[in-house]
């Protein structure tokens, strides 16, 4: 007997989740916590780029976990979403040692690089590491999954480990690094901000006020013969 549309779309949704956040988080460029959690944001971006996934939502995805009622693989505690422990086989991070590759990328909201080029990166919050990628394509490809013009930022591992940078790697193409000094960073040119101009200054009581138009009210000011002749239409 055929399973109805809505259950194998379920199962395929729980399949899909299931790999992504307790097999192979690598391969969609997400990295759990320690606790092997993820946001359900990211995820649900991450998963986008699957074919079928591609108008995938985040209640969607509650509502696929929660219909399991307790009884499935996922969990979901506030805004992030595991594979239950006992069902996954994560990755472990290992000190990245090699040398290469010498450059990592991120890509950056366009507004955030001006401050992060002069105050150096550091983690976001509830986060404990930066990540970076080995190719500029793949920092990218995530970094459009939020943002549609990222600007491309290149870290020289070198240099960031000379000022106190460490870096580890997980699942082979991510790379996790601690605080890194704005001398290690490279990007765009940074435009320098326009002088907001000064706004224009009113008058002051001292100043004469130059009037447009006509002004209606008092006369005292109309020449004299037009003051003669409005007496002369009163008398009349």
């Amino acid at each position: 007997m055929t399973k109805p549309k809505n259950i194998r779309q379920m199962e395929e949704l729980t399949a899909l989740l299931r790999y992504a956040l307790g097999l192979a988080p690598g391969e969609f460029l997400l990295w759990p916590d320690p606790d092997g959690f993820v946001p359900i944001k990211e995820t649900v971006a991450a998963l986008r780029d699957e074919d079928g996934f591609r108008g995938l939502t985040e209640n969607r995805v509650r509502e696929t976990v929660s219909q399991a009622l307790g009884q499935g693989p996922l969990e979901i505690v506030d805004n992030l979403i595991r594979v239950k422990p006992d069902l996954a086989e994560l990755p472990t991070a290992r000190p990245a040692l090699e040398a290469k590759p010498k450059l990592l990328h991120l890509g950056l909201k366009p507004t955030a690089w001006p401050i992060i080029a002069e105050q150096g990166l550091q983690p976001k919050t509830g986060q404990t590491r930066v990540r970076l990628y080995p190719t500029e394509e793949l920092a990218k490809k995530e970094a459009k999954r939020f943002r549609p013009d990222p600007v491309m930022v290149a870290v020289n591992k070198a240099m960031a480990e000379k000022t106190g940078t460490t870096f580890e790697i997980y699942a082979e193409v991510i790379y996790l690094a601690t605080d890194i000094a704005p001398q290690a960073l490279f990007g765009p040119p940074i435009k320098p901000q326009e002088t907001e101009k000064p706004p224009p200054s009113r008058p002051t009581l001292s100043e004469p006020v130059t009037h447009h138009g006509k002004i209606r009210g008092k006369r005292d000011d109309a020449p004299d013969w037009k003051n003669q002749t409005r007496k002369e239409r009163r008398r009349k």
